[in-house]
């Protein structure tokens, strides 16, 4: 049988290592490029370690405020029942998530006892004297329902996943565009430094 031929292990230098070589003051082959892209790298990694609480402190603020917002909103509001007019047309199309949106009717409810009549926001298809919930403000009008206390939650938290992925997606591409300017430098430094040594030779290729 033949010898078995064992492989050499790959060099494979974990992040701590990588960034350590880059950082260490008694490596004689380091290059101050490579210090350059060790601090950029500890840099970046800081950044991102300190812009997740920031980011979830921005988040609580921001549910704070539209909990508030929404608390103000229930207590101007006041549920209420409409009461169809008139058929209600079928959907043109459907709304962000999927759903039949809703379609403008002419409906009447009441408000301190007084009758009103206008247009309310409706499910398609609705045949006509059919009762469907509404919100009305101080005066009486057809508004929004307030939001939820999860629709608040949900896009606090929209808003703060959003703010990180754009920290993360800035610090990476400002990452990639600095190991790019570092690339170049060094193959013009080692560019440099073949002529030096072989001026009459072949250049090197890269």
């Amino acid at each position: 049988m033949g010898a078995t031929r064992h492989r050499r292990p790959r060099a494979h230098l974990g992040p701590v290592r990588w960034l350590g070589c880059r950082l260490r003051t008694g490596n004689p082959l380091r290059r101050g490029s490579d210090r350059a892209e060790g601090v950029c790298a500890l840099l970046a990694v800081l950044l991102i370690l300190v812009a997740v609480p920031v980011t979830v402190l921005i988040g609580l603020n921001i549910a704070g405020s539209r909990a508030e917002a929404a608390a103000r909103a229930r207590a101007e509001r006041r549920p209420a029942t409409a009461v169809l007019l008139a058929e209600a047309p079928d959907a043109v199309g459907v709304a962000a998530d999927g759903a039949a949106g809703s379609v403008p009717v002419r409906a009447r409810w009441s408000y301190r006892h007084h009758p009103r009549t206008g247009t309310v926001e409706a499910t398609p298809g609705l045949h006509r004297g059919a009762r469907v919930p509404i919100w009305l403000d101080r005066h009486g009008r057809p508004v929004a329902a307030p939001p939820s206390g999860t629709q608040v939650t949900m896009s606090s938290a929209g808003t703060g996943l959003g703010l990180l992925f754009a920290i993360v997606a800035s610090v990476g591409t400002m990452w990639l565009v600095l190991r790019w300017l570092l690339d170049r430098a060094r193959f013009a430094a080692w560019e440099r430094e073949w002529r030096r040594v072989n001026p009459h030779g072949n250049h090197w290729v890269r």
